[in-house]
């Protein structure tokens, strides 16, 4: 949801196309304007689409996730309140983990990483690992939940890094 009004919030100032815009499957031609300003709730933990320059995009008559990305395109405010994920269903739990867990391991890894953000990455991987599951069995669990929603938000660093 937060990857779409971010690209909803691109097209009202930039009025080209959406193709024009996406990467892989469009143009990938840069945003001129500033999108609409955007202040982010997130309900899920694990994205990152709350503090990341990207709008992930499904063309499913292509079968492809796109992107649509743009330094206009962080939200000028995000609130991350754990509390918000607390009904969040198992599978959503398990899948937006899942995504953190991945981006936390794939930055980890990367030839091009630092101390600062490995030091991140452990600190995230560490807290996914020990809530992740715990979420998912129980999603009232706010310590897991507090867990994941700060793992999240880590991946902000790890874009920016």
């Amino acid at each position: 949801m937060l990857d779409g009004a971010k690209a909803i919030a691109a097209l009202v100032t930039n009025k080209r196309e959406i193709h024009d815009y996406l990467e892989v499957i469009g143009k990938a031609i840069p945003l001129y304007e500033k999108p609409l300003p955007l202040i982010v709730l997130p309900t899920t933990a694990g994205t990152g689409a709350e503090v990341t320059c990207n709008a992930v995009l499904t063309k499913r008559d292509q079968g492809v996730k796109v992107s649509l990305r743009s330094p206009f395109l962080y939200p000028v405010v995000a609130i991350v309140d754990p509390l918000l994920t607390l009904t969040m269903p198992p599978r959503i739990t398990a899948e937006t983990g899942m995504d953190a867990l991945t981006q936390l391991i794939e930055s980890f890894v990367t030839p091009l990483s630092s101390p600062v953000p490995d030091a991140l990455c452990r600190d995230g991987l560490y807290r996914a690992s020990r809530s992740l599951q715990r979420a998912f069995m129980d999603g009232r669990d706010f310590g897991a939940r507090e867990d994941m929603s700060i793992a999240s938000l880590f991946l902000w660093f790890l874009t920016i890094s």
